[in-house]
């Protein structure tokens, strides 16, 4: 993703009410959050959001639920954020 920012609407799957919860908590310094029940549980944040800041947050609160990946929906377009971030130690074997 080119821009650190995206100003428009972001959503994230969460597998239930009570992760979805969780992650509106944690993502509360990164951007105005709400969990939204509406086909799955998300959590929809608004105002400018600072996708690395996003990714960090994303990427511990997978781990600690103990998910592997989940969708984030960035302005209308789909993006499997993965609980893992590449490094150049995977790389080495």
């Amino acid at each position: 993703m080119p821009a650190t920012t995206i100003t428009d609407s972001v959503e994230i799957e969460a597998p239930d009410g009570g992760a979805a919860l969780d992650l509106e908590h944690r993502l509360r310094y990164v951007a105005p959050a709400a969990a939204v029940r509406g086909p799955c549980w998300f959590v929809e944040l608004s105002g400018p959001v600072d996708f690395e800041a996003l990714e960090v947050v994303v990427r511990a609160w997978l781990r600690d639920i103990g998910e592997p990946s989940t969708i984030v929906r960035i302005d209308g377009s789909e993006r499997r954020l993965t609980s893992h971030h590449a490094t150049h130690g995977d790389f080495i074997g």
